[in-house]
């Protein structure tokens, strides 16, 4: 004889798949949204000396360039990584976009380390980076963290789905 929830085993294993698909933040949404703010303003500001995020990206590649190599990836993974990315992970909530966020944030921090570096020292034209490039590493770095904190939560981790036999 047919259980009555026959008809619904179907709708029930979409919707099973479809909340194992998503994670939670938690009360992290709001910590990240005003991060992602700052960085964005950050990248508004000067990062070294008086050339702004946007006028690096365009600048030619050559030895007196307003930027050096690691702030260009920096600057790369920051907006895509921590303003796109993060943007899309709490939009969707995809575990997807929020690993992709977390790699890219943990690839920013290394990046920002060697950008901070290479723009006190390494650089054939060595400058003072600006303050906003410390506020972006600062972001980068805090939202690395959280984004560690969202994809490894244990209440977020994905539980095998149940099978639904003809028991």
């Amino acid at each position: 004889m047919p259980d009555e929830f026959d008809a619904y085993r179907h709708d029930f294993d979409e919707i099973e798949h479809r909340v194992q698909r998503e994670f939670n933040t938690g009360g992290r949404a709001v910590t990240i949204a005003i991060l992602v703010v700052i960085l964005a303003v950050a990248m508004l500001f000067p990062l070294a000396e008086s050339a702004r995020a946007w006028t690096i990206l365009t600048a030619e590649v050559t030895t007196d360039a307003p930027g050096s190599f690691f702030l260009r990836i920096f600057i790369v993974l920051a907006v895509v990584g921590g303003i796109g990315g993060s943007l899309i992970a709490l939009v969707t909530h995809r575990w997807a976009a929020a690993w992709a966020t977390m790699f890219s944030q943990g690839l920013g921090v290394l990046f920002g380390m060697f950008a901070l570096w290479a723009e006190l020292t390494a650089h054939p034209q060595a400058r003072t980076p600006s303050v906003a490039l410390y506020i972006a590493f600062g972001a980068t770095l805090a939202l690395a963290y959280l984004w560690i904190r969202v994809v490894t939560n244990t209440t977020n981790i994905m539980k095998p789905v149940r099978d639904y036999g003809d028991d």
